[in-house]
């Protein structure tokens, strides 16, 4: 019975630390996805890509363009129509080889894993 009650109370713990961690990181999600549900250039392959940015916050447009499973040019529309909407920023001031960063996301997630108080 003791077991239980500690085990229980272990998965209770386990499940509030876990939400407070990434409750921000779920808010920025959350604000953003609807920002760009507003934004006037957002198509089909805009909200596809904006969903692979938790998992690749860094991307350029060959990555972009294997995740959508799209051509070239939808992929870099995806990604202009996410700069617009402030979501993505473009970091390597090239004309080639660009790599856009999530940086909110960036943030708030090392943000969150430094310092979880």
């Amino acid at each position: 019975m003791a077991w239980g009650f500690a085990h229980n109370l272990t998965n209770r713990l386990c499940v509030f630390i876990s939400t407070s961690l990434f409750l921000p990181v779920f808010r920025l999600l959350n604000d953003d996805r609807l920002k760009i549900l507003g934004h006037d250039e957002t198509t089909v392959a805009v909200l596809r890509l904006f969903e692979v940015l938790p998992d690749h916050p860094m991307i350029t447009l060959a990555l972009a363009t294997k995740r959508l499973k799209a051509n070239r040019i939808t992929a870099l529309r995806a990604i202009y129509a996410l700069e617009k909407a402030k979501v993505l920023y473009e970091i390597t001031g090239k004309s080639r080889n660009r790599v856009y960063a999530y940086h909110k996301y960036l943030v708030v997630e090392d943000t969150e894993l430094m310092d979880p108080a």
